[in-house]
This record gives C-alpha cells, structure tokens and sequence, in this order.
C-alpha cells in the first residue's frame, strides 16, 4: 500500500510496527476526486454509442469516462501454499487484495 500512498510515512510506519492497521473505507479512497461518481450495482447492458450504462434496478447513467470493475473473487487455495505463506507473519509473502 505505500505505493497508494496508505502507508510510508514515519508515523504510518510506526503504526503498522505496533501491530495496529490503518483502514481507510474504499469509497473514501476512490472518490477524492469530486467530479467522480462511486456507483455500486450491477450494470445490465451498455450502449458505449450513447456513452450510457443501464443498471439493475432500472436506473440509466451517462457518462464522459467509464471506469468498470468486474468484480473478482479472490482464490488463495488455488495457489498451492498460498495461504500458509500469507498466514505466517515471518513469511516475506503478502497480498494488496
């Protein structure tokens, strides 16, 4: 996360050695810019010609730029060792997800 500019500071650092973690709510994090609308629903078509998206309860969004996220489910026990590395606080093994 120091590269999202979550951690890297000296305080920050100092923090994260006492154990404790610094949470900050995605929305917060994905809406620093004013001008950017945090939608959570699913999207049931898109008409890029119209710059346009239909959503699942009806609602029809126009947009300049459309940032989309599928959505992903994250598959730790696919990776053979993966959660034993992450679960060991020794291991150098980490995930930003």
């Amino acid at each position: 996360m120091v590269g999202g500019g979550v951690l890297g500071d000296a305080e920050t650092t100092k923090i994260h050695k006492e154990g404790q973690y610094i949470v900050r709510d995605m929305k917060s994090m994905a809406t620093f810019n004013p001008n950017v609308k945090w939608v959570q629903n699913s999207v049931v078509s898109f008409q890029p010609d119209q710059n346009q998206i239909t959503l699942k309860d009806g609602d029809e969004i126009t947009y300049d730029y459309l940032v989309v996220n599928p959505g992903l489910k994250l598959r730790f026990d696919l990776i053979e060792g993966a959660r034993e590395a992450m679960a060991d606080p020794d291991s150098p093994v980490g995930s930003i997800y």
